[in-house]
């Protein structure tokens, strides 16, 4: 991500975030190693490129897409918008 945004990329739309990792008797779905990696990433981002914004693609229902905006309370710590292909 560092190299694109070196160039001054100012967003990335992640596409299909609610299936980043895999764990064997599962559906994949909604893992909780998926919001942390996202977690981490923000805090990248945030701290180097402060005028980025994430965009995740979770074609999820919609109580478990708000899930991809992180921690509420602190303002959101994981994508900053988030778009439904039904909507």
């Amino acid at each position: 991500l560092k190299f694109w945004l070196d160039l001054g990329i100012d967003g990335f739309r992640l596409d299909a975030v609610p299936y980043l990792y895999a764990e064997e008797g599962t559906n994949c779905e909604n893992l909780p190693a998926s919001h942390e990696f996202l977690k981490r990433v923000r805090r990248e981002i945030d701290a180097q490129y402060p005028d980025t914004v994430l965009l995740a693609e979770a074609n999820q229902w919609p109580e478990d897409v708000v899930d991809y905006f992180g921690d509420y309370a602190s303002g959101g710590d994981e994508c900053h918008m988030a778009f439904h292909f039904p909507v």
